[in-house]
């Protein structure tokens, strides 16, 4: 059993939250986003509101006035002290359109729950084998930038990775260039040039995407937007995945090509510190 807040009321999770006619649960008609409990704090709530509030305009929610990140914040500390969780956790805010409706929703206001559960001292442990998923690619939009309640490609891109006994896989869009890994953006290094996807090319806005881009030249990189190959993976120097949660997680080995990382460990002691 745990607790979770419920559009304002803090709830068992033992108990029945959400019906049959929820429209996240019937047409993908929601957001979430995941973020890190660590060391007393949510880390980055300003950045995860603000990308929250984006997608919400663009799926034309009407999000409730208290919505910033103080409110996240303080309902995230509450939160883990109901569920008496005392180190790190991954908190979740999920947001999901009130009212009925078929495709066409009848009403604007969105509706939420934030929940949370603790997560291990090694979450950001090095990936150890990249795979590529090409049975499903990711259009070339604006939508691809937001963490949606529909997220089919993702998990079969999970999927995918498990049968292949991958730990992680790189997922295409409908060019063919690489935009993200299964809960990750993807950054690789080359003659001290780091390169992430653009935005452009359908990868998630991540948070620490751009904090690491923000940040890439205290670690002596230039960062650079620009479209990703396979090919350009497996000539890099070094591969690393970013999210709120793991943070940066070195990949060791794509194909036959196995990777350095002593910017990655840089970056992460310098930048994360």
């Amino acid at each position: 059993m745990s607790i979770v807040l419920i559009n304002g009321k803090w709830e068992s999770t033992e108990n029945p939250v959400l019906n049959f006619t929820n429209r996240s649960f019937l047409f993908g008609d929601g957001l979430f986003e995941s973020m890190l409990w660590k060391d007393g704090r949510l880390h980055f709530p300003e950045e995860h509101i603000a990308r929250l509030r984006k997608g919400m305009q663009l799926f034309e929610m009407r999000a409730p006035d208290f919505f910033n990140a103080g409110w996240l914040a303080d309902n995230s500390k509450t939160l883990l002290e109901k569920n008496e969780i005392k180190g790190m956790a991954r908190v979740r805010l999920n947001i999901y359109r009130e009212g009925g409706g078929v495709y066409t929703p009848e009403g604007l206001d969105a509706h939420y729950i934030l929940s949370c559960y603790p997560i291990k001292s090694d979450y950001s442990s090095p990936v150890s084998k990249m795979g590529v998923f090409k049975t499903v690619v990711k259009p070339k939009c604006e939508l691809s930038n937001y963490k949606t309640a529909s997220s089919a490609v993702y998990v079969l891109a999970g999927l995918f990775a498990r049968k292949n006994a991958f730990d992680d896989v790189f997922i295409l869009n409908t060019d063919g260039h690489i935009t993200d890994a299964v809960s990750s953006n993807v950054f690789i290094i080359k003659n001290d040039e780091l390169i992430t996807p653009p935005l452009s090319d359908g990868c998630l806005d991540g948070v620490m995407r751009k904090f690491v881009l923000a940040n890439c030249q205290i670690a002596g990189l230039k960062g650079t937007e620009k479209s990703v190959s396979a090919k350009m993976v497996e000539e890099a120097d070094e591969v690393f995945l970013t999210n709120a949660v793991a943070r940066i997680r070195s990949v060791m080995q794509f194909s036959e090509k196995k990777f350095g990382n002593r910017f990655t460990k840089l970056l992460q002691s310098s930048i994360l510190s």
